[in-house]
């Protein structure tokens, strides 16, 4: 079963583990010799994003395969700071249905924002698929935002 859930301080090292783990096996990333996001291989990094963010962990059959890290700008604006799954569960749809989960639990009008490593096809393509419109470019990064509709008339 897939869900996601708030982390714990004793997920800190799991989450650097599969963190790692998705960053390193990129073959993109890979391919340019890229240093990882600040903290991205560190449980102590991830103990201190408690204190500026939500720290999720993503699991599936119960095994940490993934995390998130969301900071709450002000009650309609949502930052995606980090997100990540470990590559042998990516391509199952799992990214998409992480983000879908996370929009679900905040109000319509909610404005989400992300930025992409402009060298990430992947984070990329997903930010795309899942509704997000490109509104910036930096030499490094690709920023996107959504805002969250409001759930159709007779929807439940």
């Amino acid at each position: 079963m897939f869900c996601i859930a708030r982390a714990e301080l004793a997920d800190c090292e799991a989450l650097a583990r599969t963190s790692k783990t998705a960053f390193e096996e990129d073959v993109e990333y890979r391919k340019r010799g890229l240093n990882g996001p600040p903290g991205y291989d560190s449980g102590r990094w991830y103990a201190l994003a408690f204190k500026w963010g939500c720290v999720l962990k993503v699991l599936l059959d119960e095994i940490t395969v993934g995390g998130a890290i969301v900071v709450r700008n002000d009650c309609t604006w949502m930052e995606l700071g980090r997100f990540w799954l470990i590559p042998g569960v990516q391509g199952m749809g799992l990214g998409r249905e992480m983000i879908y989960l996370m929009e679900a639990k905040t109000r319509p009008g909610t404005l989400w924002t992300v930025d992409a490593p402009v060298w990430s096809s992947r984070s990329i393509r997903l930010c795309q698929v899942c509704g997000y419109r490109e509104v910036g470019r930096a030499s490094d990064a690709v920023f996107y935002e959504k805002r969250i509709a409001p759930p159709a008339p007779g929807a439940k």
